[in-house]
């Protein structure tokens, strides 16, 4: 008797090399293989596709239709897969992308049903979008606090919101998805963290609360806890939350409307506002880091961070100088150490633009904290990664060791002083004073030594952490930094011959004799002549000293002679000569 054989059974010969899509019979196992590579029957892959997670939401409904049912008595209660509660629906599945499918569809509805007023050339862009806010976004997003915002999810409510705002904008889809004329998915997150401050400094046995923190700190992506500060714990978590102005803070800088904007940059007059507003005596803390080549094309080249640290004059104590009414403190640079080994390490596995940055405000910190008063202390920086990180406001996927020490040493600082720590953004190469002494400092940092910094301990190296680095004490910069390059036209005329248009990469050497270099001890005898050095505008700063480190019982005379002016440089003719007068 033969075997029974269902219709949808497939019934193969072993003899037979038959392609199971086209049909077609080949002579051989190989000649099957090369006919399956091109063949045009193959059905494509169907992987990520709609249809998919559609097809696999109707057999878990069918399913779970078959499942056992209740009994209540003599009546018996059918399973539901899907269904409505409080105007939002639930599926068997857990997947909220049905409930976010029907809400969409509402929204959209409603969008179309007011086309007259996006199309009435009477009313306001302004009144447009806050018509837009109430009337469609409200039932867009309702019961988002229980949504899981994944990339996927955000990606679909842009595209939602592009879709409008083009309409009532007059703008691209493009355009109003890279740069939102209301950026709806900022606005979901910020709340969303709003909400859950408020769930932490709940009663601890409220069910609310025991719900949402039964994980612990196992959070998935796209969870309500996605954009919470970094914590080890439920309990620190609910520690910083218990801060309202500062999670307050965190919420509005999250929806971009911030004292200190994540968007886009402050311009010159915003940030002098900003330090104009800040108290009396308030002490800046100019920081910034790079590296060169930041790994573009697999090059990663020297990596360094700076620091310029000044006092803020107050009127009485107005003193006229080359930084403002500023008074200069100290002046903070070094590489970015990946060695574990080093003693300054500070939690940095690679040398970057952003570990250059982290280093460069974790110094700051430090110096504030061996400073000890209690005046207001900002950091004025020009990298909001860095910033973000330092205040725990985004989560690093990367640099985690650099970041915690970062938050660590903020915490402590916001903690002992009294004035508190603030943070000023400063547009990077802007011409700002402060912002180009860090990143002249940078360049430093990327130099050979010597440094000025501060270990993990809080002890330091280098001789301008209680003092400013004056024009006579300023160390060799080996290569001009990018505000340097970007201010002035470099003409220089050297001994050996001329440079024109220095290219931003390209190596000087102020000092063509390394013995001449103002941190180098200079023999007990020895004549030096320098026949024409040529520096740009900030040239004073550049001028080789503390001879007093170079040994000699007694030291001869200086002479310095300016000349040859022109509109982006001037020369200098120095002439130093040192004798050796020994008793």
């Amino acid at each position: 008797m033969s075997a029974a054989y269902a219709l949808t059974d497939t019934i193969e010969d072993p003899s037979e090399f038959r392609c199971v899509d086209c049909c077609q019979f080949c002579k051989s196992a190989a000649g099957l293989g090369r006919h399956r590579s091109c063949c045009k029957s193959i059905p494509g892959s169907r992987d990520g596709q709609k249809t998919v997670s559609q097809v696999l939401h109707l057999r878990r409904k069918d399913v779970w239709s078959r499942l056992d049912t209740t009994e209540m008595g003599n009546v018996s209660l059918p399973n539901c897969y899907r269904f409505p509660y409080l105007g939002i629906l639930f599926c068997g599945d857990g997947d909220t992308e049905h409930n976010w499918e029907v809400r969409r569809a509402r929204a959209s509805a409603r969008f179309y049903a007011l086309s007259e007023v996006w199309d009435d050339p009477s009313l306001s862009q302004h009144t447009k979008l806050s018509l837009y806010r109430s009337l469609v976004v409200s039932v867009l997003i309702y019961g988002y606090e229980a949504w899981v915002l994944n990339e996927a999810h955000l990606r679909s409510v842009n595209g939602f919101n592009s879709r409008c705002l083009a309409r009532i904008t007059n703008r691209e889809i493009r355009e109003e998805a890279r740069d939102p004329t209301y950026n709806l998915c900022l606005f979901l997150r910020s709340q969303r963290l709003r909400f859950l401050g408020h769930v932490l400094r709940l009663d601890p046995d409220s069910m609310l609360r025991k719900v949402i923190v039964s994980r612990g700190c196992e959070h998935h992506p796209g969870d309500l806890f996605m954009d919470a500060p970094v914590h080890d714990s439920i309990e620190e978590l609910a520690t910083i939350a218990s801060d309202r102005t500062q999670w307050r803070l965190h919420v509005e800088e999250l929806a971009g409307n911030g004292k200190f904007q994540m968007q886009k940059a402050n311009t010159a007059a915003e940030t002098a506002a900003e330090i104009e507003a800040l108290p009396p005596d308030t002490i800046l803390a100019y920081t910034d880091g790079g590296c060169d080549g930041n790994g573009a094309g697999g090059v990663w080249g020297a990596a360094g961070w700076g620091a310029w640290i000044a006092q803020k004059m107050t009127s009485r104590s107005l003193l006229h100088t080359r930084s403002g009414n500023l008074l200069p403190l100290a002046d903070l640079w070094g590489p970015v150490p990946t060695d574990e080994t080093d003693d300054f390490f500070c939690g940095c596995s690679v040398a970057s633009n952003n570990t250059g940055e982290l280093t460069g405000m974790l110094n700051a910190l430090l110096w504030a904290r061996r400073q000890g008063g209690d005046e207001a202390f900002a950091i004025c920086y020009d990298s909001v990664y860095a910033k973000n990180v330092t205040t725990g406001f985004w989560k690093p996927r990367k640099n985690k060791g650099i970041a915690k020490m970062c938050a660590d040493a903020l915490k402590a600082e916001c903690e002992r002083r009294d004035g508190g720590v603030h943070f000023v953004h400063v547009k990077g190469h802007s011409g700002d004073v402060g912002n180009d002494k860090a990143d002249d400092r940078v360049q430093w940092g990327k130099a050979e030594g010597p440094y000025c910094r501060f270990r993990a301990d809080g002890t330091w190296e280098g001789s301008f952490v209680d003092t400013a680095v004056s024009p006579s004490t300023v160390p060799v910069c080996y290569t001009p930094s990018p505000s340097l390059r970007l201010s002035a036209n470099f003409s220089h005329n050297l001994s050996s011959g001329s440079i024109t248009g220095l290219q931003p990469k390209a190596r000087r050497n102020l000092f063509p004799a390394p013995s001449l270099s103002p941190i180098s001890p200079i023999p007990q005898s020895t004549t030096i002549s320098i026949s024409t050095i040529a520096t740009p505008e900030l040239s004073q700063s550049l001028v080789p000293s503390q001879l007093e480190q170079s040994g000699c019982n007694s030291l001869g005379t200086t002479c310095v002679s300016t000349r040859n002016y022109s509109h982006n440089t001037r020369s200098r003719s120095l002439y130093l000569s040192t004798t050796n007068n020994k008793e």
